[in-house]
């Protein structure tokens, strides 16, 4: 298990310390402070991300196709199948890339959506209607638009940022819209966690116009009004996103 989590597995038995999975040279070899924030009675269970070893999938038909009877275990082997698999017009290898890890990115676009990888009741529902309707929106976008602009000298860069996105942008601009709302609109956490009347936020500063036995309508009414205002800017900002991004970039 990763890092601080540990120690409340670890007083409940359910994981093995680090001593059990890792040689003494291997965990010598890592960051002192991040091994003791894994620590429970002395004894370090939580093991830091930084050492974590990430799994690599083959596809066996393609493999058998292309005529690689096993797996790779050098880089260099590696290479050469990747090169063999492409040849015959598939991906020969890949890897995440971005600021996040390629299942992270992706729980991103299933939250904009309303969705992500567990269901209300706490068990993993990938195949959630959410979920479908994000990947169907992403799928929809055309693979040979993106082709198109790399074939007229565009790096795949290039064509992410002047082709993709822009198709992307009306679904982009719902995840903004989602979570602006939700986060313009929070109030409970926001009452829980602030300790100080001059933290609060707009939400919050809104129910303290509401007493017991009165209410003050005006101020109330009034810094309502003030809490419409970002959101009326905001709308109007991204209004013309919506209906642009449908076309822009798009073959005419």
């Amino acid at each position: 298990m990763e890092g601080n989590p540990a120690p409340p597995y670890a007083q409940s038995g359910l994981i093995y310390p680090v001593s059990d999975v890792l040689s003494a040279s291997t965990a010598g070899n890592l960051i002192p402070k991040f091994l003791k924030d894994g620590q429970y009675q002395g004894t370090s269970y939580g093991i830091p991300f930084t050492t974590s070893t990430r799994a690599m999938y083959y596809n066996k038909k393609i493999f058998a196709a292309a005529g690689i009877s096993a797996p790779p275990k050098t880089w260099a082997e590696l290479q050469s199948d990747a090169a063999k698999i492409k040849a015959r017009g598939s991906v020969g290898y890949g890897m995440p890339l971005g600021s996040e890890e390629a299942q992270a990115e992706l729980l991103l676009w299933f939250l904009g959506n309303g969705g992500g990888y567990l269901s209300a009741q706490g068990t993993y529902e990938i195949n959630s209607p959410q979920n479908v309707a994000t990947l169907n929106y992403i799928s929809s976008i055309p693979a040979e638009l993106e082709q198109a602009a790399m074939v007229d000298g565009s790096s795949r860069l290039g064509a992410l940022f002047r082709i993709t996105l822009p198709l992307a942008m009306p679904g982009v601009v719902t995840a903004l819209i989602f979570t602006f709302i939700a986060a313009w609109n929070e109030f409970i956490s926001a009452l829980t966690l602030t300790t100080s009347n001059a933290d609060y936020p707009l939400t919050v500063r809104l129910d303290s116009f509401i007493g017991q036995y009165t209410v003050d309508w005006q101020h109330l009414f009034g810094a309502s009004v003030v809490a419409t205002i970002p959101v009326f800017i905001l709308f109007a900002l991204i209004e013309g996103r919506v209906v642009g991004g449908l076309t822009a970039g798009s073959v005419k």
